[in-house]
């Protein structure tokens, strides 16, 4: 239903030097699915209820949004953008609910969603790229929580984050990190010395 009924041209990612920040950026699950999602302007959308009503979606909608923020440099605040976040805004909230109803340990979040997808992968993956392993612990363990290897999930249980803003958050994080990534440097620090 997205692709239209064909093939999506995918996004121009230059050609980064092989282990640099650029590259490491790009490789991850996340942002190598989003490169070839459609393009927003180019995707044939479902309406916000069968976004929010449907996993198969979920995926595909947050991979549409990433390509858009992050790739194709779209601002979180465009209406495209905000009607896709919204329509699964929802979902996370859903999320979070049967966590604290099912007494659920925090970090368990469906391994199909978008909240994993970007907490679990695309997050990881981007602070990987720039700090290295584990990029959020330190950060996270100051709010008192243990940490459950989603970072999104852990700002919710926390109290930092409302739940219904987790992919919102998470895409403007992903953006910036984004942005530092794009360099053939690699690392961060070379760039600023």
């Amino acid at each position: 239903m997205w692709w239209a009924g064909g093939d999506p041209a995918p996004a121009h990612l230059p050609d980064w030097p092989e282990d640099s920040l650029g590259d490491r950026f790009c490789s991850g699950t996340v942002m190598a699915k989003a490169a070839k999602a459609p393009r927003l302007s180019t995707a044939a959308v479902p309406d916000a209820r069968v976004i929010a009503s449907d996993p198969a979606h979920w995926t595909i909608a947050l991979f549409v949004a990433a390509r858009a923020v992050v790739l194709d440099g779209m601002a979180l605040e465009d209406p495209g953008v905000s009607a896709l976040l919204d329509a699964l805004g929802p979902v996370a909230e859903a999320s979070q609910d049967g966590i604290r109803r099912m007494g659920m340990v925090p970090g368990f979040f469906d391994e199909e969603g978008p909240v994993f997808f970007l907490g679990c992968c695309a997050l990881v993956d981007a602070g990987e790229s720039v700090i290295g392993e584990d990029p959020f612990a330190e950060v996270l363990e100051r709010l008192g929580e243990e940490n459950s290897g989603d970072p999104l999930q852990d700002l919710v249980a926390a109290g930092a984050l409302p739940a219904r803003n987790t992919l919102r958050a998470g895409l403007a994080v992903l953006r910036t990190l984004g942005e530092l990534c794009r360099s053939a440097s690699v690392s961060v620090l070379v760039q600023a010395a």
